[in-house]
This record gives structure tokens, sequence and C-alpha cells, in this order.
């Protein structure tokens, strides 16, 4: 999953020059000495309940991760050209590799300026769902809010950024990269920057398309103005 497909960058709007950057249509990097996103985690990383943060610096880790990635998010793009939703709980994967696709994001991965792993402490989730006979949902009610939280506070900063979870599906070579303890599960990736253009019109369903009342069956439900 991709979401907030603003481009980023770690640069200045007014730093132009071609040479200067790498243009990809998710994530945009400009090398700028004197612009530094991270001091913005501080802010950022507050009211810790059953999650951990991974900030990813070290190069070798950043490329290995996108050699991970690359492949994964072009199985799922594989799945969409077939009109599937890849992953879901129906879906099944192909007896071949997928092509390969380029993609500037994935391709590009380990060149964003900031680059989280937020991860969910397994022994803190309070798993409701957790003896239904489908995925469990509510086991993630615990960290994404946390996740979209950080979102919405670097935009408040005035940096851009994108998620995904592609990473999730090869979790067992994640966590042997990055350390992490089987008392941990990864939740998703951030990648963070200072954007070329903060998008300010977004496209949405009308409420009447998802929404009704009483019941699953029941009428659709119309706001004011929608």
């Amino acid at each position: 999953m991709v979401v907030d497909q603003a481009t980023i960058c770690n640069g200045p709007r007014d730093f132009r020059r071609k040479d200067h950057y790498v243009v990809f249509p998710s994530v945009v990097r400009r090398n700028c000495r004197d612009c530094d996103p991270y001091p913005f985690l501080e802010r950022a990383f507050r009211n810790r309940q059953g999650r951990r943060v991974l900030v990813v610096k070290d190069g070798a880790i950043r490329r290995r991760l996108r050699e991970i990635y690359v492949p994964i998010f072009a199985e799922y793009l594989n799945g969409l050209r077939r009109g599937l939703v890849s992953y879901s709980p129906d879906w099944k994967p192909g007896t071949s590799p997928p092509p390969s696709t380029p993609n500037e994001f994935a391709d590009h991965l380990d060149r964003v300026p900031v680059l989280l792993v937020v991860l969910a402490e397994l022994g803190a989730l309070a798993i409701t769902d957790r003896d239904l006979a489908r995925p469990s949902i509510v086991a993630g009610a615990s960290v994404y809010p946390f996740v979209q939280n950080l979102l919405l506070a670097a935009r408040g900063e005035g940096l851009g950024g994108v998620l995904t979870t592609m990473l999730c599906r090869a979790e067992p070579e994640v966590a042997a990269l990055l350390h992490i303890p089987p008392t941990h599960a990864m939740a998703a990736m951030l990648a963070l920057g200072f954007p070329e253009h903060q998008p300010t019109r977004l496209k949405r369903r009308p409420v009447s398309s998802f929404t009704t009342l009483d019941r699953f069956d029941g009428p659709h439900f119309t706001a004011a103005g929608d």
C-alpha cells in the first residue's frame, strides 16, 4: 500500500538545477546541506504505546531494503494489471516471478531523505478479533493511527511523506537485517522529506458511496452538500 503521493525532496523549492536531483513520481530527493528533516522526529515521536520506530540511515541497509522491496512491489503491480487485489485473502501468487517493472519510488528507495520502519510490540496488542476465522483487522489499531499521525505531523512541519507496507511481506528477511526481535512485528515503512509541492485538492468519493443507514444493506446516507 502506498498513500499520499506528494513528491518529497531534501532541498528548498528554489533549488532547481537538474543535475542535483533525481525525480520520480512519489519522491524527489535533492542534495541540500542546509536542509535537515530529522529534527522533526524529536517533536513527532511522543506517547509510546506498544510501538518502536527505526530510523534507517546506513547506506548498505537502505540498499538492501530497496532490493527486498523491488520484487514485492513488482508482484503487487502485476496483480493490479490482472485486475486483482494483490495479497488479499483470495489472492494467489503466480507460478513464475512477475516481470521487472521500473518504478522510480521503488528503484530509488534507498535515496529518500528520511526512512522510518515502524514496529508493533506484539505483547502490547489487544487483538479482540484474534479468534475469528479471518485475517485480523484490530491488531493494527494500536499502531496505524500513530503512523497516520506521523504523516500529519510531518505535513505540519512542511514535510511530505509516503507510507508503504510492502516490506511486511518479507518480514523474516527484514527482521534479520534490522535485528528485530520476535517480540515485535513490522507495521509500515515511511519515506519523508521536504516537498517539491504539497497537494491541496484531493479527490474523494462521495459519502453516500460507502455509508448506509442502520444496516450494511440499508439506504445510502447522504450528508449535507454531498
